[in-house]
């Protein structure tokens, strides 16, 4: 008697659960939580900060390799890009491009020009007493390039691991040369091979007023920490 009277005592209510969250894909039994996945924090008002809004140009500004104090050393460089003319000719700059700004290096000049001579033999001084010389310089002036600047933490040293070995047979997959090169005298790209080096050339292939320095400060705080 006791036990049964206890039983028809006893009431069932209902607890309020909240939101229950639900994957569609799992049916029935798809119930995952009865707390959010989420949480949101308070928003922070920032104050200090002015907002130009989209239409706003850019401010100028003076490359500096200075960090804030307690950061990294994040050396600030600029180097010399060129799209050869077979990789022009087989469509390939904007391949190029996205490949250093997915990097998140910044463009900061570009042109396509048909290569003096003159800028040539300056530009492979070093190669004049090579056998394949006259051939090189030939090919160079053969089409047009597209030469550019890019400018970001050692990209002189991040280049040429991008564009791979000059020789396409030995060019690792992934590389731009390795991905699109198909002869050693048809290697699509150049890049500077030293920090010094890409001075001289910058300033062999760009006018100072060529080159923009514009301002990417939102970009650059959220891939490289403070």
């Amino acid at each position: 008697m006791t036990r049964t009277r206890r039983k028809q005592d006893m009431r069932w209510e209902g607890v309020p659960l909240g939101p229950v969250w639900r994957n569609p894909t799992l049916g029935a039994q798809g119930v995952l939580s009865t707390r959010p996945l989420v949480h949101e924090a308070p928003r922070k008002e920032l104050t200090g900060v002015s907002n130009p809004g989209w239409g706003a140009a850019p401010r100028p500004r003076q490359v500096s390799a200075q960090v804030p104090p307690g950061g990294p050393s994040w050396n600030q460089e600029r180097t010399l890009v060129a799209v050869k003319p077979d990789g022009v000719h087989r469509r390939l700059v904007g391949d190029v491009i996205q490949r250093f700004e997915r990097r998140g290096f910044k463009l900061v000049g570009m042109k396509m020009l048909q290569v003096p001579k003159s800028v040539l033999a300056e530009h492979y001084h070093d190669l004049q007493k090579k056998p394949f010389y006259p051939a090189l310089i030939s090919y160079m002036s053969s089409g047009p390039v597209v030469a550019m600047v890019w400018e970001g933490p050692n990209v002189v040293c991040t280049s040429r691991a991008m564009i791979g070995h000059t020789d396409s047979a030995e060019a690792a997959p992934g590389t731009i040369r390795g991905d699109f090169s198909v002869h050693i005298s048809r290697n699509v790209i150049h890049a500077s091979d030293s920090v010094d080096g890409a001075q001289r050339e910058i300033q062999l292939w760009f006018q100072s007023n060529e080159l923009v320095d514009w301002a990417d400060e939102g970009h650059r705080s959220s891939l490289y920490p403070a």
